[in-house]
């Protein structure tokens, strides 16, 4: 009966979505294919957001000697904390400061041993400095990162930058443009980028906070196409990915961090959160862009207690979230129009 149900509601949601998706794209017949439309729907504290804004639109002039700490966990694969790692030195310093923080989770292999060693002693760019943290605890990656923040506490970041180690930055400019921006824009919580597929598409804008499950990732698996007109400014969000991004360590430390009740799901949603409830607008700087290889470095889990937990504690404010249009449903990933709909079911999904 179980099954059922869970097919039932299945089906109501495709049909639901499917009406809902056939109503915008009458709405915005030429648009809908475009994140360009998205500049019609933005809500007004989207808007409002807008005013923050530095006239002065070169962001790394704004970051002149920053201290930033870049925390990467990991457990074996090393191939891919390798290029992550040769990413992350490549780019431009321009007098900032960067600390790495390899964090192992308990990595058991002789190739991660002897990448790490390599890595230790070999020669860095000037500025970068490397710590290496092991934690051989059950993978909580709310946990990993917190521990990681304390544990380099020493080294004085102004900013930290939360880098999963299947992300190759590709724009040298990444981290400067991102702690710039951060310096110079009033009220900034996070600031995010677009992360692509390996092929290129878009695996990554932003977070639609309240859409789905918790949230969902618009335009997934879209062209992406910088002359778009949305991909050229900074853009106020509900949340970006914690897998690329930045945050002032004095607001992460002031909320908390993390919180460790979420070791697999939706930590930078509640983030996000509760840097809005502190009055913060979170960003995405949708032209710098990097490449992550998705859920390459463990299994994904979905965990409804984590479900349930993220409502039980934002409540309205997840579904009804400022910074995602009411125009918009909240049972589509793809756009589609609300059609009074409400909130999206979750629990009918629950096993």
């Amino acid at each position: 009966m179980s099954a059922m149900r869970i097919l039932l509601a299945r089906v109501t949601i495709l049909l639901w979505r499917t009406i809902g998706h056939w109503a915008l794209r009458l709405r915005f017949p030429r648009d809908f294919s475009h994140i360009r439309v998205l500049l019609g729907l933005e809500s007004p504290a989207q808007k409002a957001a807008y005013s923050t804004l530095s006239q002065d639109r070169d962001w790394r002039r704004h970051e002149k000697s920053g201290r930033v700490l870049a925390i990467i966990p990991f457990r074996d694969k090393w191939s891919l904390t390798s290029s992550c790692l040769r990413s992350l030195f490549s780019q431009d310093m321009d007098g900032m400061a960067l600390h790495v923080a390899l964090v192992d989770n308990g990595s058991v292999l002789g190739e991660t041993r002897r990448g790490i060693a390599g890595v230790l002693s070999d020669l860095r760019p000037q500025g970068v400095t490397l710590q290496y943290l092991r934690y051989d605890i059950p993978f909580n990656y709310s946990r990993l990162n917190n521990l990681a923040v304390a544990d380099c506490s020493s080294f004085g970041a102004k900013h930290v930058v939360f880098l999963n180690n299947d992300v190759d930055l590709k724009y040298p400019g990444t981290l400067l443009e991102m702690a710039g921006f951060l310096n110079a824009t009033s009220g900034a919580g996070s600031v995010g980028c677009t992360l692509l597929y390996p092929s290129g598409r878009i695996q990554h804008l932003y977070i639609a906070v309240g859409c789905k499950i918790v949230g969902a990732h618009p335009f997934k698996g879209a062209c992406f196409d910088a002359a778009d007109p949305w991909i050229l400014s900074p853009r106020p969000v509900g949340a970006a990915t914690a897998a690329l991004l930045m945050v002032p360590q004095d607001l992460f430390l002031k909320v908390g961090g993390f919180d460790e009740r979420l070791p697999s799901c939706y930590q930078d949603v509640d983030l996000a959160l509760k840097f809005q409830k502190e009055g913060r607008v979170n960003w995405v700087l949708p032209w710098i862009t990097a490449i992550h290889h998705e859920t390459q470095t463990r299994d994904p889990v979905h965990s409804w207690a984590e479900v349930r937990l993220m409502h039980d504690r934002w409540g309205t404010h997840l579904v009804d979230n400022p910074y995602n249009p009411d125009k918009l449903s909240r049972w589509s990933e793809p756009l589609a129009m609300a059609l009074g709909e409400g909130a999206f079911p979750w629990h009918w999904l629950m096993p």
